[in-house]
């Protein structure tokens, strides 16, 4: 566009065309005529017969007639070569970004949103154009108009270019903040305590933002709003499972991690199910490959495993060794000082023996003498199946290094992921209890010889 250009018409910067572009390309097709009125109808009529069909077509000419009714009126003052809209700034109330507007800028909005209630649709569009160019100075008067104009038809467009202005700002803060450039986000602060920061970590605090923005906002809140976003959080997710068509997502997974970390929220059984379901899929292996996210996911993890129940004990601990996580060990700990079930106190031996040492003599020897027939996976039927104090002297034979074929277990296999094989766990001959005798006087002469040695 060349030579000067009224005060109204603006040179578009890549805001007010993105902003625009995305704001009229939603609303009827005869408002494309506002890319006529910015940058002249020779320029842009290509473009708009593109948009709107061939030449002889209703629309093209519903833009015609709106051009024509958007010519700027002879009297319009004129602005500098340039064509910017840069208003005078001076003391008076203040608008986001320290943009301050001048009882003439003030007059001019107020004037803007009444013709937003016109009826001349040429009107409407130019007040629209020029509070959309005013940008954030505009927005406070926006939002009281967006609320409380008696005008349905202002109310309306004030609260389209309301949302316009705030999206697009929006879209720009969470560009500079995928740069690295702006961390005043709301529950930024507290994901990046727990996860560190890293282009990785702020992509996922966007997802989250997008995927569950009621707990993002909770992190910066009390710990009663922790648990209502958690519980919606939980909802929504556990919804999702039964649909055909969804994955679930990281966002969902950390999530539902970092709640876990207030000790006031609680965590049920619904929780604990639906968590350990997750880490059973695609996702978090994904996650777990990620070099800068496996880090985070593991250690809030690792808390987890100690807030857990003893009803899910048995699985947090098997998903606890299989991923090497550091707590399996103490909460198979404390899980033989709280649990009856034997399945249970396997799979906690089973942990003992992968990740414990000869500290732990004294807590198995309790279990030297429990004769109580084991149930866990892999048993079969056999009529000598193992017994506690079988898989108790199995685990000290492993953590003072003596060959399993000294107690009769030399067919048992050791495994690197679950300590130990408990499939076909059997004493091969016919009199199994004269086995476990001998096996027993083996481990108590072992006990007592490394006993002596210490002293």
């Amino acid at each position: 566009m060349t030579g000067k250009v009224r005060s109204y018409q603006v040179v578009a910067s890549d805001r007010t065309v993105a902003a625009a572009a995305s704001y009229w390309w939603n609303l009827a097709p005869e408002r494309y005529m506002i890319a006529v009125y910015r940058f002249s109808l020779p320029a842009i009529l290509p473009i708009l017969v593109t948009l709107v069909g061939f030449g002889g077509s209703p629309a093209l000419a519903q833009i015609r007639r709106a051009t024509e009714e958007l010519q700027p009126p002879a009297d319009a003052a004129e602005t500098p070569e340039n064509g910017s809209f840069e208003p005078a700034r001076a003391d008076g109330p203040e608008a986001p970004g320290g943009r301050s507007l001048s009882d003439e800028e003030l007059a001019a909005v107020s004037l803007w949103i009444e013709q937003l209630g016109s009826g001349e649709f040429a009107t409407r569009e130019r007040a629209a154009v020029h509070l959309m160019d005013m940008g954030h100075a505009a927005l406070p008067a926006l939002k009281v108009a967006a609320s409380k104009s008696a005008d349905a038809e202002t109310r309306l467009r004030a609260g389209q270019i309301v949302k316009q202005m705030t999206e697009g700002d929006l879209q720009t803060r969470i560009g500079e903040f995928l740069a690295g450039k702006h961390d005043d986000f709301i529950g930024w602060k507290a994901v990046q305590e727990q996860l560190g920061d890293s282009i990785p970590v702020r992509e996922l605090f966007v997802e989250m933002m997008q995927a569950h923005p009621a707990l993002v906002k909770s992190l910066d809140g009390t710990s009663a709003e922790r648990i209502v976003a958690l519980d919606e959080v939980v909802g929504k997710v556990q919804a999702n499972l039964f649909s055909a068509d969804f994955e679930s997502s990281r966002a969902d997974v950390f999530a539902l991690l970092l709640l876990s970390t207030d000790a006031n929220v609680m965590l049920n059984i619904r929780y604990e199910t639906l968590l350990l379901n997750l880490a059973q899929r695609h996702v978090v292996s994904t996650i777990r490959l990620d070099n800068e996210l496996a880090g985070p996911f593991n250690a809030l993890f690792n808390k987890w495993m100690l807030r857990t129940s003893l009803t899910m004990r048995d699985d947090v601990l098997y998903r606890g060794m299989a991923w090497d996580m550091p707590n399996t060990l103490p909460l198979a700990l404390r899980t033989l000082e709280e649990t009856t079930q034997t399945g249970v106190i396997a799979t906690c031996m089973q942990a003992i023996s992968k990740f414990g040492d000869e500290s732990q003599t004294d807590l198995l020897s309790r279990f030297l003498s429990d004769n109580r027939i084991v149930s866990n996976r892999g048993f079969g039927a056999e009529a000598a199946q193992p017994q506690v104090r079988d898989l108790a002297m199995l685990t000290l034979a492993l953590l003072y290094e003596l060959p399993l074929t000294e107690i009769g277990m030399g067919h048992i296999s050791t495994h690197p992921t679950v300590g130990f094989e408990l499939n076909d766990f059997a004493y091969k001959s016919k009199n199994p209890e004269n086995e476990r005798a001998a096996a027993l006087e083996r481990i108590k002469k072992l006990l007592k010889e490394h006993a002596e040695e210490a002293s």
